[in-house]
C-alpha cells in the first residue's frame, strides 16, 4: 500500500524575484553598483522590500519609486511596519533585519550623494540618526530596553519581526 505524503510547503518567494516596472529595475542596478563601487552594504532582497515599499505607498499609477521626500516618520513607518506587510502581502521571505538597516543607510547616503531629496525631507543626518536607534534597538536584549511611558507597543505574534513589533502606537492626548 502506497502512502500519501503532503507535498513541502513551498518556501516564500525571494523578494527580489517580484516583478518590477523597467524604470524601477533600472534604479536598483544603480543604487547596487554605486553602492558596491564605494564600498556600503547592501542586499539585493532588502533593496527590493525598501524600493517595493516606497513604490507602493506612493500613490496610484507610480512606476519608480517615490525616493525623494523621505522623513524620519517614514523611515519609522518602513521599519517597523512596511517591510512586515509589503513582504506579507507579496508572499515573500522576510529579508534579515539587520540587512534592511545597513541597506536602508546605504540608499539613504545615496540618496543624499545623488540629491535626490525633495525640500521639506529631513537632512540625511537626521535620516541616519533615526535609522542607527532602529539598529541600536534591535540589537539591544528586549530586557534592556527602556519602554517610553507615553507609548505602547503592539507585539504581534510569530512573523518574524525583530522583538515581535509590529508597530509602536502612540496615545493621542
Amino acid at each position: 500500500m502506497e502512502q500519501h505524503r503532503s507535498p513541502r510547503p513551498v518556501a516564500p518567494r525571494r523578494a527580489h524575484t517580484i516583478p518590477t516596472a523597467a524604470a524601477l529595475r533600472s534604479h536598483r542596478r544603480s543604487v547596487v553598483a554605486w553602492a558596491l563601487t564605494h564600498g556600503h552594504p547592501v542586499d539585493r532582497d532588502a533593496l527590493s522590500v525598501i524600493l517595493g515599499h516606497t513604490t507602493s505607498t506612493a500613490g496610484h499609477g507610480t512606476t519608480t519609486a517615490d525616493r525623494r521626500t523621505w522623513t524620519t516618520d517614514r523611515v519609522e513607518q518602513l521599519l517597523w511596519s512596511g517591510v512586515t506587510d509589503w513582504c506579507r502581502t507579496r508572499g515573500v521571505r522576510f529579508p534579515a533585519p539587520a540587512r534592511v538597516v545597513d541597506t536602508l543607510t546605504t540608499y539613504l547616503t545615496y540618496l543624499g550623494a545623488h540629491d535626490q531629496f525633495a525640500p521639506g525631507s529631513d537632512t540625511p543626518a537626521q535620516l541616519r540618526r533615526s535609522v542607527a536607534a532602529r539598529r541600536r534597538d534591535a540589537a539591544r536584549p528586549a530586557h534592556l530596553v527602556r519602554p517610553d511611558p507615553a507609548r505602547r507597543e503592539v507585539v504581534g505574534d510569530r512573523h518574524g519581526v525583530p522583538g515581535g513589533r509590529l508597530a509602536t502606537v502612540t496615545p493621542i492626548t
